[in-house]
């Protein structure tokens, strides 16, 4: 009897709190607006790093994969080493070959 004492004052729990979270306000605009303009920058972002590495004509092309995608690698270098990019240039010119992607023209 203990066991279905404890089951019965879980349900009562959880349907008080299901009641008290009907009673709520709804979500403003605001929120809603702000999630889905993150959702949807996330859905860009993604799209386009998926047309960067499958349909863009630099696609074939041999390269670091953050640099295929986007700025970021690039960005990385420039902004938190303090513009180290073009010493990894001449590395990723020995890797890679004589031409790699390492950004592209948004």
């Amino acid at each position: 009897m203990d066991k279905l004492g404890e089951y019965l004052t879980a349900h009562e729990h959880f349907y008080e709190k299901l009641e008290y979270l009907k009673a709520q306000e709804p979500k403003s605009f605001a929120w809603i607006a702000s999630y889905t303009i993150v959702l949807g920058y996330i859905a860009y972002c993604t799209g386009q790093a998926i047309y960067r590495l499958t349909w863009h004509p630099l696609a074939r092309f041999p390269g670091p994969f953050l640099c295929k995608i986007g700025y970021l690698q690039q960005g990385y270098y420039e902004a938190i080493l303090n513009g180290m990019f073009i010493h990894e240039i001449a590395k990723y010119h020995r890797r890679y070959g004589k031409s790699f992607p390492f950004s592209f023209c948004a």
